[in-house]
């Protein structure tokens, strides 16, 4: 109340925008654990959808949390967003106010920007640092050895959450595609003694064997448009070699 001189928690900081969040979900592998991990509440409803076994719809604007309930430590959001409006001689406004308020919250930076509602030009720009300033009471925007941290956080600002969202480590893919090959593959029941397949049988004690697999068409190309496209003859219209 009353931090920053402004009343109540309409506004953009820290102490308005951070919130509590406690997820309990049945058979959860690190009960009572905890995470510092960037999280937000638009992050609650495709969780939900996640742990029930459903798809969120694709217009959700949030992550599915379950990853982190599965592993508290992995790495996670780069950035969280918020916004909120003000009148231009008030910090109380009626309807969307005469300015729009884009926050982006970083491990260690607050960043806003104050966009004029009717144009989009950028009135004000705030930037906390919360190493040195975790009450967010100087804005360092200004500053000239900030602007290299200015120019990078309304980038992130500007290319919004997907772009701010976990990493993914690309994983190096080798696909295999053989012919024939049903009954000689020695570790999944092949001819025993009559040929070897050390490679291959390598590669199923590091995977998973598949003991009931089958093809979307006892045919070279349309088996091999399945796996490549994942659709079916019936879509593809690929029904033979020729």
């Amino acid at each position: 109340l009353g931090e920053q001189g402004l009343w109540t928690k309409a506004n953009n900081y820290e102490l308005s925008t951070r919130v509590p969040l406690i997820l309990s979900v049945p058979g959860q592998a690190h009960a009572g654990a905890t995470t510092d991990a960037l999280v937000e509440f638009v992050d609650v409803y495709p969780t939900l959808a996640d742990v029930c076994g459903l798809d969120a719809p694709a217009a959700v604007e949030g992550i599915s949390l379950k990853p982190l309930l599965d592993d508290p430590d992995r790495p996670w959001k780069q950035a969280v967003f918020s916004q909120y409006p003000r009148a231009r001689k008030d910090n109380r406004h009626r309807g969307h106010g005469d300015f729009m308020g884009y926050a982006v919250r970083t491990e260690r930076y607050r960043y806003v920007e104050w966009r004029e509602w009717g144009t989009g030009r950028v009135a004000a720009r705030e930037l906390y640092d919360h190493e040195r300033d975790p009450n967010e009471m100087h804005n360092a925007a200004a500053e000239p050895g900030q602007s290299a941290i200015v120019r990078h956080l309304a980038g992130v600002l500007e290319a919004g959450w997907k772009a701010a969202g976990p990493e993914r480590p690309r994983p190096n893919v080798l696909f295999l595609a053989l012919d024939d090959m049903k009954d000689w593959v020695r570790c999944l029941g092949g001819y025993e003694g009559t040929v070897h397949t050390p490679n291959i049988d390598r590669l199923g004690k590091r995977g998973m064997l598949f003991t009931n697999a089958h093809c979307a068409s006892p045919k070279c190309a349309p088996s091999r448009a399945a796996i490549m496209t994942g659709l079916r003859p019936s879509t593809t219209g690929l029904y033979d070699n020729g």
